[in-house]
């Protein structure tokens, strides 16, 4: 007769163990999950770029916030309602560090978003790990879940699904990671009222219910808009891992970071790298302004970041600086201290003026003359970018020339389109410019090549090439001579405004 009594008794065992079960692993996941947020991937996207001497202290913050709320919730007289109101808290603290991390990008003030993101997570994370122990931990013991829950094969089956969770995060971003481990800590918070009134503490007041349902619809109409403004998708398309993005009219503007390194890409494309913008910078504007006696007038069609000019005020003698771009991302290039850290605070600089504009518009429209002509705008991978590679843009920039001037143009890769490259030359000489070629290695783009035009053929002074990070007159003399896989296999025509050949030259790779 005892042995029915003794299979019922383990049947309500198994019973009632189901549910806290569920919620110790639910618990687990999320504490684990967050932890990692806060302790690895916060300092590694946004504190090891754009502040590393903070690491230490943010670290440091992390652990007293951690000892603060452990604190906090061992004495507290009623622990379920510090679990509850830690537990919505943490729900509300973790997007909101990373958001304002991601903000302090943009807008400066990364340490004191690190160290008050990072101590706040880590005092709600203590709270909700140490109030939970104390509601739960003696219903467990009296249950018998505890060496289930322990069991090698559940305990490898945990760690699987927490490595999984953390490469996952990786695709989702860390907003929203931080949004949706938001969402988990307001279940919880919703469940252990429930869970402990079903272990016979009192029913929870309806205003948690309350309360925790508003943070739950929060953070979804928070996930909904960050799905408008960038959506989940658009991770996919980026090796590193968004930190910033924004879409400015018809422009998207992300920022990416990994490897210790922030990049800027404007429309998918990228526009700096903090590893060498130093490079594509000093190889396209250093040679134009060793190029002329004077160099007082500078127009940059393209750039708007800082770094193209930066290497033109580095100039002995310029006294402007204009800049043509129909890209709102020298607003954002103004803000941000890690770009203006990169360009010295170029933008900034009395000399420098900023137009939005459509530059082939703007060329037509002007009467200045300029000393150097800088031409930075996107490869032609469309018709849309393609009108600023053809004969008429340049015969536009011919006109805008000072006698003895120099215009300095990107001209795609010689290396993986040769006749795309060569397009854009042929397009120069139709114009009546007379080019120089020369190549320069770019880590992140690969082998880049350059193109000095004038109306003589232009004479680069070694000497003033002195002093740059990379460029230097020996390695612009080895960037003359192009090698024989840089020459296109056959002539090539020039892109004009009706025919713009260059855009299937370009897309086809075509040698």
């Amino acid at each position: 007769m005892a042995a029915p009594s003794t299979t019922h008794e383990a049947a309500d065992r198994d019973a009632a163990a189901r549910p806290l079960l569920g919620f110790v692993a639910l618990l687990g996941g999320v504490l684990l999950l967050s932890a990692h947020e806060i302790a690895v991937r916060l300092p590694a996207l946004y504190v090891a770029t754009a502040a590393p001497a903070w690491r230490v202290p943010v670290a440091l913050a992390l652990g007293v916030g951690g000892a603060v709320g452990a604190l906090v919730a061992r004495r507290a007289r009623r622990p379920e309602l510090v679990l509850f109101g830690s537990s919505c808290g943490l729900a509300i603290a973790l997007p909101l560090a990373v958001g304002v991390c991601s903000v302090a990008l943009a807008a400066g003030g990364m340490p004191i978003a690190a160290l008050s993101g990072a101590g706040g997570c880590g005092l709600l994370l203590a709270a909700v790990a140490v109030a939970a122990t104390r509601v739960f931990a003696r219903p467990a013991r009296l249950i018998g879940i505890v060496e289930p829950a322990l069991a090698p094969h559940h305990v490898l089956g945990g760690l699987v699904v927490f490595v999984a969770a953390s490469v996952g995060t990786g695709a989702l971003g860390s907003q929203r990671t931080a949004l949706a481990l938001g969402l988990l800590a307001c279940v919880l918070a919703l469940w252990s009222g429930q869970l402990a009134a079903w272990l016979g503490a009192a029913p929870p007041p309806r205003w948690r219910a309350w309360l925790g349902g508003a943070v739950f619809v929060g953070l979804l109409g928070a996930l909904g808009a960050r799905e408008l403004t960038l959506p989940a998708t658009t991770q996919l398309t980026y090796a590193n891992e968004i930190v910033w993005g924004t879409r400015d009219g018809a422009h998207e503007i992300v920022v990416t970071s990994g490897q210790r390194n922030l990049e800027l890409f404007v429309d998918g494309r990228l526009r700096v790298s903090g590893l060498d913008q130093h490079r594509y910078a000093e190889a396209l504007v250093r040679p134009a302004m060793a190029a002329v006696e004077r160099p007082r007038a500078v127009l940059v069609l393209g750039g708007g970041d800082g770094m193209l000019e930066r290497e033109a005020l580095g100039a002995v003698g310029v006294e402007r600086v204009v800049v043509v771009s129909d890209s709102p991302v020298a607003r954002y290039a103004r803000r941000a201290p890690w770009l203006r850290a990169l360009s010295r605070d170029a933008l900034a600089d009395p000399r420098v003026t900023v137009l939005e504009a459509e530059p082939i518009v703007w060329l037509g429209e002007s009467t200045e003359l300029w000393d150097v002509i800088v031409v930075d705008l996107p490869e032609p991978f469309g018709f849309l970018e393609a009108k600023s590679f053809t004969v008429g843009f340049y015969e536009r920039l011919a006109a805008r020339l000072a006698r003895g001037g120099v215009a300095a143009i990107q001209a795609l890769s010689a290396f993986a389109s040769p006749a795309a490259s060569a397009s854009v030359q042929r397009a120069l000489g139709e114009a009546g410019l007379v080019s120089l070629r020369y190549r320069a290695p770019v880590t992140t783009f690969g082998e880049w090549s350059f193109l000095l035009a004038g109306r003589d053929r232009p004479r680069v002074s070694g000497a003033r090439l002195e002093g740059g990070r990379f460029l230097d007159p020996m390695t612009f003399e080895v960037g003359l001579v192009a090698p024989a896989d840089t020459h296109p296999a056959h002539e090539v025509r020039p892109s004009t405004l009706h025919d713009q050949v260059i855009v299937d030259l370009l897309v086809q790779r075509v040698r």
